[in-house]
């Protein structure tokens, strides 16, 4: 049985690492569409949350923290928020995707004592930037993605607070 989870471990790690990819173009490459740029980095984010769905297949099989793990650093920090950040907030193709990635995001984790305040935090200062671009014309989104920051924040300075309990 460990044999089957450390294959497991490898093969989630051997998938982030070749597999997802958000390349740095320049704000005039992504808005011109004859480049192809903002097209595959589309591409990029949707995959990302295929595999993030995947991942979280493997809850209750695989350990929480070692998922998070995944899930937060290994795709969201490091290619779905720096995904949105690329692309124009503005735009309203991203009410679906910040749609998707909160819904993939399982709330008990927001709750946990366990992650640093940082694991979060790049994440929240993305939606929020979005929530206040987008609060006119969609209240309805900006209301959903404002309790799933309201989450995070509670977390975050819960978090925060415990640590320097600690100290």
């Amino acid at each position: 049985m460990n044999e089957i989870l450390d294959l497991l471990h490898s093969k989630f790690r051997d998938v982030l690492e070749n597999d997802t990819f958000v390349p740095l173009y320049s704000k005039d490459a992504i808005e011109a569409v004859e480049t192809g740029c903002a097209e595959f980095m589309d591409r990029q984010f949707w995959k990302s949350i295929k595999i993030i769905r995947s991942i979280l297949c493997f809850r209750g099989i695989l350990s929480d923290l070692f998922l998070e793990e995944l899930v937060m650093e290994g795709l969201v920090n490091r290619c779905v928020v720096m995904s949105l950040q690329f692309g124009s907030i503005s735009n309203p193709t991203i009410i679906p995707k910040c749609l998707a990635l909160c819904s993939q995001i399982p709330v008990d984790w927001l709750s946990q004592k366990r992650r640093s305040s940082n694991t979060y935090r790049p994440l929240e200062i993305l939606l929020k930037k979005v929530i206040e671009v987008h609060r006119q014309r969609d209240r309805k989104f900006a209301e959903q993605i404002q309790n799933f920051v309201n989450l995070l924040s509670a977390s975050i300075i819960k978090t925060e607070e415990d640590e320097e309990d600690d100290e």
